[in-house]
């Protein structure tokens, strides 16, 4: 394989690269490919936790061939996906992507993590920078790059992050504000049932006092239910890793909680210790006190670290704004930072401050972050119904402590 990647042992892959894998061998085996008999099968993680896979599909014109990675990330793009966090490719030999893949991956993330396995049991790890350095640049023609609201592209220059570019962004907050038209949230309630519901919850113990035995309890629940996530303390993560094991439910690890006034050193050891220890994603919160006084710049930066260490494990990247403790315009300055700063997800609430989620500010964060990127509401959160109100004003995500009641509520 060479010096662009290392080798990787299957055996100590984490879940969610083994979800990975799984669904690129079942994609394999779907190939067409009658003129080579050189099957591909390919998996991408999106930004909302979904995995799309794709198989080489073969034309008797050869340029009419199309790779097993373009059919998974056209796959996800077509479903409205726009963030990228893992990607994996195998076939009988470990071949990595071809230069047109990886133009066609590197437009939607710059340095994705890719894993190449082959049939015989080995993998490399290695990313799309160390795989196309001298890629083609993305190109905004005739303008600066800028933040993207609702359709209309307002110049705001996002390519320097200092006081300038802050005062930028809250004057933007201001003119998206001025355009929202707040929704009745309560006449936009879908109806799941528990199985649906179950999908969107991350099962939560984040409580100082939680022992051993409850959060393997948690886990016993989360399988069972087939939660999203489990979301804990980073000192549970592996204890949760080994308890999940073999399941699809993922682990989820707070960083920098519940005040979020640490050093972003310590943000990103703390995420990169709990991605170490197995889990595949982070749920950070802000610097609170920073983004109350204006300075959205270091905000910013201070995701952007977190999110870089989170995209190089192959993790998502939740963070929590605590819209209890701010503004509507501040709200909506996290929620641009958050997309800046190429997170996942971003998120209302710990629920260890003044008060949770609201469906008005999930909807007003779905209004700015757009269809791409996932709103995770938590906080209060302990009914059905109130579930339902979050994923109509626009949550793709539950963060809630009563799971089981939750699912316990939906309709027979």
């Amino acid at each position: 394989m060479g010096m662009i990647a290392e080798p990787v042992d299957l055996a100590a892959l984490d879940p969610s690269w083994r979800a990975l894998l799984e669904a690129a061998t079942e994609a394999r085996g779907r190939a067409h490919a009658p003129y080579s008999r050189f099957a591909v099968g390919a998996a991408v993680r999106t930004g909302s936790g979904r995995i799309y896979s794709g198989a080489n599909i073969e034309n008797a014109s050869s340029g009419l061939t199309v790779c097993a990675e373009r059919v998974a990330i056209w796959k996800a793009v077509s479903e409205g996906e726009r963030h990228f966090q893992a990607l994996v490719v195998i076939t009988d030999t470990g071949a990595t992507p071809c230069g047109a893949c990886r133009q066609v991956l590197i437009e939607f993330e710059a340095d994705l993590p890719v894993l190449v396995a082959d049939t015989a049991g080995h993998a490399w790890m290695t990313s799309l920078a160390a795989l196309l350095p001298d890629a083609f640049p993305r190109v905004n023609y005739g303008m600066e790059a800028s933040v993207m609201n609702t359709g209309a592209e307002q110049e705001v220059d996002m390519t320097r992050h200092d006081g300038r570019w802050a005062e930028q962004v809250l004057a933007r907050s201001k003119e998206i504000l001025s355009t929202w038209v707040e929704p009745d949230t309560a006449a936009v309630t879908p109806v799941l049932s528990g199985a649906q519901v179950a999908g969107y919850i991350d099962h939560t113990i984040l409580k100082a006092d939680a022992t051993p035995e409850a959060v393997a309890a948690l886990c016993a629940e989360a399988a069972e239910h087939a939660f999203a996530s489990v979301c804990v303390n980073s000192s549970h993560v592996a204890l949760c890793a080994e308890k999940l094991q073999g399941s699809k439910v993922a682990v989820c690890s707070v960083v920098g909680f519940p005040l979020g006034a640490m050093l972003t050193e310590a943000k990103v050891a703390e995420a990169r210790l709990a991605i170490d220890a197995g889990a595949s994603e982070i749920d950070m919160v802000i610097a609170v006190g920073l983004l109350k006084a204006g300075r959205v710049d270091r905000v910013c930066d201070d995701i952007a670290a977190v999110a870089e260490v989170c995209h190089a494990r192959g993790a998502l990247l939740k963070v929590i704004i605590e819209t209890c403790l701010l503004t509507d315009q501040e709200k909506v300055a996290a929620c641009l930072a958050i997309v800046e700063a190429g997170a996942d997800f971003a998120k209302t609430s710990t629920g260890f401050s003044t008060a949770g989620a609201t469906a008005r500010d999930v909807a007003l964060m779905r209004y700015v972050v757009g269809p791409d990127l996932g709103v995770k509401a938590a906080g209060g959160i302990r009914t059905y119904d109130d579930a339902m109100a979050m994923i109509g004003a626009g949550a793709t995500r539950i963060g809630a402590s009563s799971g089981v009641k939750i699912v316990a509520g939906a309709p027979s």
